[in-house]
């Protein structure tokens, strides 16, 4: 079975390779063994012979097999060992011997090296090793040294198979697709950094990580959230209401603060949070979309020293449409049932309180449900948005159950709503 594996993983990189010289011609693929100081200068001699100069090597060689490491054998080891850090030296060592000085050298390594991975202890410390080398070159020979210890690339290079797919599924666990590579390695080349390491939200909750922030160059904006922010938590986060998301897909397609719309397939991506460590830079944009306009709310997710975390990031989008209220729209006017507390103002993952704890006398039945919403002292601005949160809160009760339930329920996606 090993020997059937290792055959089928060398024609799956065979197959990978050619597919990609297909799409660029202007490639050349070498084949060499790194870990062979003789084969390594051979493919270095190759590349001068033909372009007759060599401006940097990409160093990405490597061999995974994830194992414990009472289970690890010495062989295994020292084979991870030699791909990574002799076929760096190789290179590198046949690479000055044939132009004279120094090549710079850029390294592939694992965000998941730097964060700790299961049965992965000699790759790691291999990664870790480049990394350290790729620094010290910079710093001793200057640009063109560096590294990007990357996340896990969807379906190619050593996490092409289905496996992996499947585990980085269940690990809730980002992978990278080509464009979103090209362009961070675009990014790394042009930095002054040495060593990057590319992480989404996704990685920085399962490993727990907390991200230092670098001394800023100049002063930076202020990035706190708005005061009413912090009256709607979401885990203790001053999170965006789903409401005030729909506003501002409203003022995008050029609604009148009086003029009554109607939002149609609304879907809502992720949280907008800001976070001791990072803050959200919104953008609204809108396309016509038949008698309608399609809305969408998206951003970047910066650090609070301005370094772009994640770019264009999608929160919620929605068809909108600028036309008076159909007059048979049904109206709640009457409503029996019990009373009950509004859960989102209690104890809970989702925490209200002041502008945003304005219902009373809530009564939940079986047709329907009725609230009285407070709207004394409200800000004008804030007004139509937080009855909308009203609403939409008061929609998702339900009658079975306790009512003094601390469960909150958020929607994800809603077909019709209405504003103001």
């Amino acid at each position: 079975m090993k020997l059937l594996r290792a055959r089928f993983e060398a024609l799956a990189a065979s197959w990978e390779a050619h597919e990609r010289l297909a799409r660029h011609p202007g490639l050349r693929y070498l084949r060499a063994d790194v870990s062979d100081p003789a084969d390594a200068a051979r493919a270095v001699g190759e590349v001068l012979a033909e372009h007759g100069r060599l401006d940097l090597i990409v160093h990405g060689a490597g061999v995974q097999r994830s194992a414990r490491l009472e289970r690890r054998t010495l062989a295994m080891v020292r084979e991870t060992l030699a791909v990574k850090l002799g076929g760096a030296h190789h290179l590198l060592d046949a690479a000055a011997r044939a132009v004279g000085r120094p090549v710079p050298l850029h390294a592939l390594t694992s965000a998941f090296s730097v964060l700790g991975n299961d049965g992965q202890a000699d790759y790691g410390a291999a990664n870790e090793g480049l990394d350290r080398l790729c620094a010290q070159g910079r710093a001793a020979h200057g640009p063109g040294w560096g590294s990007v210890a990357w996340l896990a690339w969807d379906g190619i290079g050593m996490t092409r198979g289905s496996e992996y797919r499947v585990l980085a599924q269940q690990r809730a666990l980002h992978a990278l697709g080509p464009a979103a590579g090209r362009a961070l390695f675009a990014r790394a080349l042009a930095s002054d950094v040495p060593t990057h390491v590319p992480l989404t939200e996704a990685e920085i909750a399962r490993y727990g990580v907390t991200i230092a922030a670098p001394p800023p160059s100049e002063p930076l904006p202020d990035q706190r959230p708005p005061a009413w922010a912090h009256h709607h938590t979401v885990r203790g986060q001053p999170t965006l209401p789903g409401a005030f998301a729909l506003g501002r897909l409203l003022h995008a397609v050029g609604a009148e603060p009086d003029a009554p719309a109607v939002l149609e397939q609304i879907r809502f991506d992720r949280f907008v949070r800001w976070t001791e460590q990072t803050v959200p830079h919104l953008r609204t944009e809108a396309a016509p979309d038949g008698d309608a306009f399609h809305a969408r709310l998206t951003g970047d997710l910066a650090h609070h020293s301005g370094h772009l975390l994640q770019q264009d990031l999608s929160f919620c989008e929605a068809r909108v449409r600028l036309v008076p209220l159909d007059d048979d729209v049904p109206r709640l006017l009457d409503c029996t049932g019990r009373t009950a507390a509004d859960p989102y103002c209690k104890r809970g993952s989702v925490r209200l309180s002041g502008p945003f704890d304005r219902l009373r006398d809530i009564v939940i039945g079986e047709q329907g449900r009725a609230a009285w919403f407070d709207g004394a002292d409200l800000p004008a601005d804030l007004l139509p948005h937080l009855l909308l949160d009203a609403a939409w809160r008061l929609g998702a009760m339900h009658a079975e159950g306790s009512t003094t339930s601390s469960t909150s329920r958020s929607p994800s996606a809603a077909w019709r709503s209405t504003a103001p």
